[in-house]
């Protein structure tokens, strides 16, 4: 029915859909605290500042326990 009061495609319509769909708030904010910047999801600050020879030591350390 909105393909032809549209004129669109109903793949168009379901394309269109998606593009606009947001998940509610609670699923957004469902993965541990994580919120999204651009394409990262990245945990809020919680007031201490990481520096970064702290931040390449723990990258070191998880790359050393993979191996």
């Amino acid at each position: 029915m909105l393909a032809r009061e549209t004129g669109m495609t109903v793949t168009q319509i379901v394309e269109e859909t998606l593009r606009a769909y947001l998940p509610p708030p609670s699923a957004q904010n469902g993965n541990a605290g994580l919120v999204r910047k651009g394409a990262l999801l990245v945990k809020p600050a919680s007031g201490k500042r990481v520096s970064l020879d702290e931040a390449n030591a723990a990258l070191e350390e998880a790359r050393s326990e993979r191996d």
